[in-house]
């Protein structure tokens, strides 16, 4: 079974996190992108971090790898 994933992409309004192929994410929000908590002034690497310590099971990635 391959890992579900959770990319993380900062906009100039904070950090989003896009859920691939995530049914339950979709039919509960309308959309596999969502924002987070965490604002653009936040360091890729906390974002990462405390995202990954939420969804331990997930591969948590930054898009442009900068984490």
């Amino acid at each position: 079974m391959e890992q579900k994933q959770i990319i993380l992409t900062r906009s100039p309004a904070g950090w989003l996190a896009t859920f691939p192929a995530d049914p339950v994410i979709l039919q509960t929000f309308g959309t596999s992108t969502v924002p987070t908590a965490w604002t653009a002034l936040t360091a890729a690497a906390t974002v990462r971090a405390e995202i990954q310590s939420r969804w331990p099971a997930r591969l948590v990635t930054v898009e442009g790898g900068d984490a």
